[in-house]
């Protein structure tokens, strides 16, 4: 009978071991299993996160093509516009000349009618 217990006993310290090893590997298969999930999902969001840098850089390389596209089209407006002013100014010039001409031209005209009417005066006064 003791025999009989003994190798019972012997039996089910196999079979428990046997358990706990089946035990202890499930569980690191499980364990595996759970790691390779979170690692997959880490680079899943890693691949998110650069696409996302990736997109913000184009983005910003947008947005820096924007800015100096603005600041090309303000220089060259500015450019425009001081073109602009100047040749208002040559205008301007021009037309201070032509109204001095225009000034010297009345001057001499009236100046030739003071003559003839002085002229007239006295033919007139001869007669």
């Amino acid at each position: 009978h003791l025999t009989k217990v003994a190798a019972a006993k012997e039996q089910a310290e196999a079979d428990l071991e046997q358990f706990q090893e089946a035990v202890l590997e499930q569980a690191g298969e499980d364990f595996r299993a759970e790691w390779k999930s979170a690692l997959e999902d880490l680079a899943d969001e890693q691949a998110e996160v650069l696409a996302d840098q990736q997109e913000m850089k184009i983005t910003e390389a947008e947005l820096h093509a924007r800015a100096q596209e603005h600041r090309n089209e303000a220089l060259a407006a500015e450019e425009d516009s001081q073109a602009s002013r100047q040749r208002l100014e040559e205008q301007l010039a021009l037309a201070a000349v032509a109204k001095e001409e225009l000034m010297t031209r009345i001057d001499s005209h009236a100046s030739v009618a003071a003559r003839n009417q002085r002229q007239a005066d006295l033919a007139i006064a001869a007669l």
